[in-house]
């Protein structure tokens, strides 16, 4: 079983940010940002439905 933040961490892995310009990264990473909405409101029902094998 593969932990929530053990998946963000393989995602990382590909290094997407160093291709992102430092505008782009705080729309994508900022606080209300993107990705700060994916982490929080997205990510947390992903996990666990990719974990229990029951994506709708």
């Amino acid at each position: 079983m593969t932990s929530p933040a053990e998946q963000q961490n393989a995602a990382g892995s590909y290094d997407f940010e160093a291709a992102l310009t430092e505008e782009e990264r705080k729309v994508l990473l900022g606080t209300g940002g993107t990705g700060a909405f994916l982490r929080d409101e997205g990510q947390p029902p992903v996990a666990a439905q990719w974990t229990d094998g029951t994506f709708p």
